[in-house]
């Protein structure tokens, strides 16, 4: 057990590792051209959202600007849609490698992702310091720590996901064909550009068994706003535990297999 997660941690910190290595080949510049995008990100929402969408004030970002309350939304959407991407295609990519070194194979799909949380983490810098620029943060100690919380629960989640996605697209290689319908689906279904409260009644159910739904309510409502968040939290550990446990049964048949 203890030699099966030592490969396991060692295999994600080499493909991590190797990931960055080849999507930032020149660290500074690449990291350099991500932040540009990010504030252009930032102006394009400022002048335009707000300026044709936000002359209203948003309910569930309180006293925040409507284009910060799309922003906020975007970052975690972009992150999360890259990393359920990349590792669904982690394994088939990587068949040649697979088939000749001994690897923690469920560690690839989790290398994915935890190469996109570099972004992440550059998105979120970003998004502090436009809250800070514009006033629009209400975070209250326990508030932060929540929204700590729930990103972490929100990385293990999407992690998960991505090992799921990654053994579906072994059997099923036409899934990386239908997938980005999929993703489009996904988004909308997602409060990303609008509120949850315009949603219909019947529909605000699969707001709570949305991980990144959950993650944005939370960090809304304890970031953006002094209300309190009006997710469920047995619905998230639920919902985390049933993605996790689907995922570990489905690795166990291809645990040790390397020939696919």
């Amino acid at each position: 057990m203890a030699d099966g997660w030592r490969l396991f941690w060692r295999t994600v910190g080499v493909f991590t590792y190797r990931d960055l290595a080849i999507q930032y080949r020149t660290l500074y510049r690449g990291l350099a051209w991500f932040l540009v995008q990010q504030a252009l990100y930032v102006v394009l929402f400022a002048v335009f959202l707000e300026g044709i969408f936000g002359r209203g004030r948003p309910v569930e970002a309180g006293a925040a600007p409507y284009w910060l309350y799309v922003y906020s939304g975007i970052v975690i959407w972009q992150f999360f849609a890259k990393a359920i991407s990349r590792a669904m295609t982690s394994l088939t990519d990587q068949r040649a490698i697979l088939s000749r070194v001994r690897v923690s194979i469920p560690a690839i799909p989790v290398a994915a992702v935890a190469a996109c949380t570099v972004e992440l983490a550059v998105s979120l810098v970003m998004l502090a310091i436009a809250i800070a620029v514009t006033g629009s943060g209400h975070a209250t100690a326990g508030g932060l720590a929540l929204g700590a919380a729930a990103l972490v629960l929100f990385l293990i989640c999407t992690a998960a996901i991505g090992m799921l996605l990654a053994v579906a697209n072994v059997w099923v290689e036409e899934l990386r064909q239908v997938f980005p319908v999929l993703l489009q689906l996904w988004f909308f279904l997602t409060p990303v550009v609008y509120f949850a409260d315009a949603a219909p009644e019947g529909l605000r159910w699969v707001f709570e068994v949305n991980p990144v739904a959950v993650m944005l309510a939370i960090f809304r409502s304890n970031i953006l706003s002094p209300m309190g968040t009006t997710i469920e939290a047995p619905y998230i550990f639920i919902c985390i535990l049933t993605v996790i446990t689907v995922t570990y049964l489905s690795y166990r048949p291809i645990s040790t297999c390397r020939d696919f």
